[in-house]
């Protein structure tokens, strides 16, 4: 389970893994939030990226639902990469997408990604889990309350 507690009302976050292996983590956070962790010293390779998109559809059923992305350190993804996350096909399954990135190396490299390769959904970066999923958060307050039901929380 993600041991994470939103600031938001103390609200705790469920996680359902979906898949993991040596090189990523994908989950489905309370049921609304898909979470892919990238691990430490992953190169992201196309490979990669059409297994992940068959994880998510196994799991989406059509669905449209925000992202969060987690850069392990030392992760990175080439270019041909960074142009294929840009692509309708892999636009359409997501709501929005928060990508948490605490190294200065990633934060450029992100940077140019969004500028070369701008997605078509609302996209930000954050240096924490947290501040990316209070974003998603307030931009869905309708899923807050869920959630806020869901703890007890009024």
């Amino acid at each position: 389970m993600l041991s994470l507690v939103l600031k938001i009302n103390r609200l705790k976050l469920r996680e359902e893994v979906k898949f993991e292996s040596n090189r990523f983590k994908i989950s489905l956070i309370n049921n609304f939030i898909v979470r892919v962790e990238i691990m430490r010293h992953t190169e992201v390779t196309l490979d990669d990226m059409d297994r992940n998109m068959k994880v998510y559809e196994s799991f989406l059923n059509g669905r449209v639902l925000p992202f969060i992305v987690v850069f392990g350190e030392f992760s990175m993804a080439n270019r041909e990469v960074q142009k294929e996350f840009a692509r309708k096909n892999r636009n359409k399954i997501k709501m929005m997408e928060a990508y948490v990135i605490s190294s200065l190396p990633h934060r450029i490299m992100g940077n140019f990604h969004l500028k070369f390769f701008p997605p078509k959904h609302p996209t930000k970066m954050f240096k924490t889990e947290e501040e990316a999923y209070e974003w998603i958060y307030s931009r869905n307050p309708e899923e807050l309350e869920k959630l806020k039901v869901l703890e007890g929380v009024k």
